[in-house]
């Protein structure tokens, strides 16, 4: 149950970093490109952080981090601030048959040519306290290929 948890955990929060709108007032501009995403997610459910990296293909000049919140949980956003080159926000998922209820808390920051974010959900799994941790770091390495 462990290890399926921790996978899901890592596809749910996998969806959040790149998803794009125009929207304009809580964006981020982000130069378009390849870009080296080093990305690790953590519990204090189990002490082995799972870390990945990528190359992700980012196609946009604007992203709009709330667009970025996974439907399939029920997760809304509230209290979007934007200060700067961050965007920060509340996060409430509702859960569903693989997901717990979830609050947190997420920023995201881009200073053009870098992307990254901390997010930390906090829950409860069989009456325990679960915290999640994502955080990530991302730089342009170039162009698309």
């Amino acid at each position: 149950m462990r290890t399926a948890f921790r996978y899901m955990l890592v596809l749910f929060l996998a969806a959040l970093p790149l998803a794009v709108t125009q929207a304009e007032d809580a964006v981020l501009n982000v130069t378009p490109g390849n870009y080296q995403i080093k990305r690790e997610t953590s519990s204090n459910a189990d002490p082995n952080a799972i870390v990945n990296e990528e190359e992700k293909c980012i196609r946009d000049a604007v992203f709009d981090p709330v667009s970025a919140l996974p439907s399939n949980a029920g997760c809304t956003a509230s209290n979007v601030k934007k200060n700067g080159n961050t965007v920060s926000f509340d996060i409430d998922c509702t859960g569903g048959a693989q997901m717990p209820p979830l609050k947190g808390t997420a920023e995201y920051s881009s200073n053009g040519m870098a992307i990254g974010w901390n997010i930390v959900l906090k829950g409860e799994v069989d009456g325990k306290p679960l915290t999640i941790v994502n955080k990530a770091e991302g730089k342009r390495i170039g162009d698309c290929k």
